[in-house]
């Protein structure tokens, strides 16, 4: 997982880490954990993270080659 892809989107839509918590109900912590790379999310969390966004799973949890 790419961590910094994460916040990389939220802040090209100007979206602060509070919002994301609105959005999703997740934690403003866990939304930094998964930021900063020390915990991963789950499949059903990334595709609440996508939709919250307005982006694609893989967009924003792009597979590593």
């Amino acid at each position: 997982m790419n961590a910094n892809r994460m916040r990389e989107i939220r802040a090209a839509l100007r979206t602060t880490q509070f919002d994301l918590r609105i959005k999703t109900g997740f934690s403003q912590s866990m939304i930094s954990y998964w930021e900063r790379g020390l915990l991963t999310p789950s499949d059903e969390q990334k595709a609440r993270l996508a939709s919250a966004l307005g982006v694609r799973v893989s967009e924003l949890f792009p597979r590593a080659k």
